[in-house]
């Protein structure tokens, strides 16, 4: 009886032994498929922010020489006045002053960052990135934008529609602008907008709102091109 309830005994704690050891190994087994899961769902996230901001790279890039273009623009028509001339070119670089310049941001990633998937991405350096990117640079962007789009709503319209007329025979098209076509304006009076202090104030406003603009768009291009640097190198550590 001794004997056999010794054997029993083994028998059934080696049962449990085995059990444990089989419940470890599902445990682990489990936990390496859910982690291997998280890691895809980390990945194709990052592609996906890498995505985007690689969009919204090319667009500043854009954006970056139709400013350079606009700050140009201002100064060829300063030098016009200043020559009391004003050229068909002059009309042109005038005529660009007009355009609104928009910066379309490609968010797709960051909204599922904001939808609790931020949780994803471990690396705390690339997400706090992404976080600061979005919350902060493009929203200054934004700032940007409007400021130069109401000073030219409400500052420079009114005083070319006031001082300036319209050409009833050229049209202007440039690409990237909100507008395609552009009107070809010529001056009314020469002589008063070469001595008009307040349309030069107006000129000088634009070319620094432009140029702000530019320096903020130079530097969310640069954070851009590190942050997709990080994404690379977090993607080929996997």
């Amino acid at each position: 009886m001794k004997n056999n309830t010794k054997k029993y005994l083994k028998y059934a704690i080696g049962e449990i032994v085995l059990v444990v050891i089989g419940i470890l190994i599902a445990l682990q087994i489990n936990n390496w498929n859910e982690a291997n899961k998280q890691e895809k769902q980390e990945v194709a996230l990052l592609n996906q922010v890498k995505t985007d901001i690689t969009i919204n790279s090319n667009d500043l890039e854009s954006l970056i020489e139709s400013l350079k273009v606009s700050n140009y623009s201002v100064d060829s028509v300063l030098v016009a006045i200043k020559k009391k001339t004003f050229k068909p070119r002059t009309s042109i670089f005038y005529s660009i002053l007009h355009g609104k310049l928009f910066l379309n941001n490609i968010n797709t990633g960051y909204r599922r960052i904001e939808t609790s998937f931020g949780s994803t991405i471990k690396n705390d350096t690339i997400l706090n990135s992404i976080i600061e990117l979005y919350e902060i640079d493009f929203d200054n962007s934004l700032t940007f934008q409007e400021q130069m789009h109401s000073l030219i709503d409400n500052t420079l319209y009114p005083f070319t529609n006031t001082h300036f007329e319209v050409s009833s025979t050229y049209k202007l098209n440039f690409e990237g602008f909100d507008d395609g076509q552009k009107n070809f304006f010529q001056p009314i009076d020469l002589e008063n907008i070469s001595n008009n202090n307040t349309f030069k104030n107006i000129l000088f406003q634009l070319k620094q709102t432009s140029e702000n603009r530019l320096k903020h768009c130079e530097m969310v291009k640069s954070k851009i091109n590190n942050l997709i640097s990080k994404i690379d190198s977090e993607i080929e550590s996997r």
